[in-house]
C-alpha cells in the first residue's frame, strides 16, 4: 500500500484538522469497503429509533412536520460544553492528562472555546479529585 505511506507521510504535517490522528492500514481498509445491505439497515434503524426518541421527548407527534435534529461534532461538543461553564476571562480548564481533549484536539480548547487547558496527573492514577 504506497499510497497509504504516502498518506501517513502527508497526514503528519497537515493541520487542517483540530484532531491529530493518522489512519491505520486496517482503518483505510475498512474506508474502501463497501456496506453491505444488514449494515446500511442496521444504519438507517439506529437513527430512525434515535430521532423518534428525540421527537417523543420534544413533544414533536405530528407526522406531517418535518422533523430536524442538530447533531454536533465530536469535538464540537468537547468545545461547546466547557465553554457553558466558563463564565469571566480568562478561562482554564484543568483535565486530566489523557483526556482525548488534550491527547488528540490539536489546540482546540483555546481555539474554539478561548480555554488554556491545564494537564493534570491525578493522585489516585485513576482519576482527577478535588483535592487534585
Amino acid at each position: 500500500m504506497p499510497n497509504l505511506r504516502k498518506a501517513m507521510r502527508k497526514a503528519g504535517s497537515d493541520f487542517r484538522s483540530d484532531v491529530s490522528t493518522v489512519p491505520t492500514e486496517r482503518m483505510m481498509q475498512v474506508r474502501t469497503e463497501p456496506f453491505s445491505k444488514p449494515q446500511l439497515a442496521m444504519i438507517y434503524m439506529t437513527k430512525l429509533v434515535i430521532s423518534r426518541s428525540t421527537a417523543s421527548r420534544t413533544n414533536s407527534s405530528n407526522s406531517q412536520e418535518k422533523k430536524w435534529r442538530y447533531e454536533p461534532l465530536r469535538t464540537m461538543g468537547n468545545q461547546i460544553c466547557p465553554r457553558t461553564h466558563l463564565v469571566q476571562p480568562p478561562h482554564t480548564v484543568l483535565l486530566d492528562h489523557r483526556n482525548n481533549v488534550y491527547c488528540w484536539e490539536s489546540g482546540a480548547p483555546p481555539v474554539l472555546s478561548q480555554a488554556s487547558v491545564t494537564p493534570v496527573i491525578p493522585a489516585n492514577q485513576i482519576h482527577l479529585t478535588l483535592d487534585d
